[in-house]
């Protein structure tokens, strides 16, 4: 006989199958989610931006969560003023043009004017997050959080995306 005493066999548990609940799948032809997805991206070029906004505005869980600031020169563009916008003939090439002019509103309260094509091909777009919503005046004003450097802006939501 041996001096060992006998311990108590402790059964593991067993605990019930939980299931988890399934998503549902939906079954399309490839041809129509094709056409599906070609008139979503129509109506996201054609779509009127104000009432866009308005609408995402109403439906915040539908509002998208990033939105871009606009760079330019290495600065974040927080507002944009047309200064001359004359359409004309060109008395070098004679072709007809605009004859445009745009003041560009820094961050650090510096301006700028260039031609409006020189800004509309010139600026980047840096991405942030929005953190708040100000209304001052019928104007809707922007809280963003730049994602690379964490800096905090506020912007008039017309000078974003």
């Amino acid at each position: 006989m041996s001096d060992k005493k006998e311990e108590p066999k402790v059964e593991p548990k067993v605990e019930p199958k939980v299931e988890e609940p399934k998503e549902e799948v939906v079954t399309l032809k490839k041809s129509e989610l094709d056409q599906m997805l070609k008139d979503i991206e129509l109506l996201k070029a054609t779509a009127d931006k104000g009432r866009m906004a308005r609408w995402m505005h109403e439906h915040k869980d539908a509002e998208r969560p990033v939105v871009c600031l606009r760079e330019y020169d290495g600065k974040i563009v927080i507002g944009t003023r047309m200064l001359k916008d004359n359409p004309g003939k060109n008395p070098v090439t004679k072709s007809w043009g605009d004859n445009q002019e745009i003041e560009i509103l820094f961050e650090d309260n510096s301006t700028v004017t260039i031609p409006y094509s020189s800004y509309d091909k010139g600026y980047r777009l840096v991405p942030a997050e929005k953190i708040g919503t100000i209304e001052e005046m019928g104007e809707t004003i922007l809280k963003l959080v730049r994602k690379d450097n964490g800096v905090e802006y506020s912007v008039d939501k017309r000078y974003v995306n």
